[in-house]
């Protein structure tokens, strides 16, 4: 109650929004609740359940600018503000169908990756890719949240890299890492070394912001293919490449940990999409 209150208090205070708005703002905050269903998967089940309507997605910018400008106050974590940050809010107008989320095949995504300037860079890609990771997971990434110890007794086997579960709140997920990303990784690693924060504690192991991230993909992206491409729709890509190699919906939904199956059948979409553009291409002189 107090966050709500704290809410209204914003609205009527810094946004200078009317009583109307703001009675319609606090209904939409009672149906969403409070931050821990503010990161992506949440936001996704609760646009499509209201339709996506316009004040619906003006309360998700609104609540979201609120709970970044008082993160201190309302005791958010680095993931959680993360996950805030990264949120994605897709467009619809009017009856107009719903955008679908942009996918790249492998070898595109090969291409981009060899068109980033580091080996921590490319790095990056190939987890993002291939792990499904949220860009806020990929760049909160710690040395010990890989089991090295258990991967260096069989290197030929995948790694496990556990991850707060943003669909089931403070959970943890744990995420299979192809073996040849895991030895580079390490490889990378031991001539890297691991730095640490003015506190003591090991900081994460890319160094990196969510932005700048997007900044260096964005220029590796219009090298390689002749457009910017948000890192994010690696996450979705990786979706569709599980759903090309024989995986089922529920197992993706899984793996990606979609707290609702009806944001991993998006995906299915997209792929009829292909399809009927592939099948149509067949047609043209």
């Amino acid at each position: 109650m107090e966050q709500r209150n704290k809410f209204e208090d914003w609205l009527r205070g810094m946004k200078g929004l009317s009583e109307r708005s703001i009675k319609e703002y606090l209904y939409y905050y009672d149906k969403f609740g409070d931050h821990k269903n503010m990161h992506q998967d949440g936001v996704d089940k609760f646009l499509s359940k209201k339709n996506q309507s316009s004040p619906v997605k003006a309360f998700i910018t609104n609540y979201r600018a609120f709970l970044l400008r008082h993160k201190e106050d309302l005791g958010l974590d680095g993931i959680e503000e993360k996950a805030i940050r990264d949120i994605e809010i897709l467009r619809q107008t009017g009856s107009k169908e719903k955008k679908l989320p942009e996918c790249l095949s492998e070898i595109e995504i090969k291409k981009i990756i060899q068109a980033l300037s580091s080996e921590k860079n490319k790095l990056m890609g190939l987890l993002n890719f291939y792990c499904g990771l949220r860009i806020s997971e990929l760049v909160g990434i710690k040395y010990d949240d890989l089991n090295w110890d258990v991967w260096r007794e069989d290197p030929t086997k995948n790694g496990k890299l556990k991850i707060k579960d943003n669909a089931k709140r403070k959970k943890w997920a744990i995420i299979e890492v192809p073996a040849f990303i895991m030895t580079r990784l390490y490889a990378w690693l031991m001539k890297e070394g691991l730095k640490k924060l003015p506190d003591g504690s090991i900081a994460p192991i890319f160094r990196i912001g969510v932005r700048r991230w997007q900044q260096l993909f964005g220029r590796a992206s219009l090298k390689a293919l002749g457009r910017s491409i948000n890192p994010h729709a690696l996450r979705h890509s990786c979706a569709t490449w599980l759903l090309d190699n024989g995986f089922k919906i529920e197992e993706v939904q899984k793996y990606l940990r979609h707290a609702s199956i009806a944001t991993t059948q998006i995906y299915t979409h997209i792929r009829d999409k292909q399809v009927e553009e592939k099948y149509n291409s067949l047609f043209q002189d």
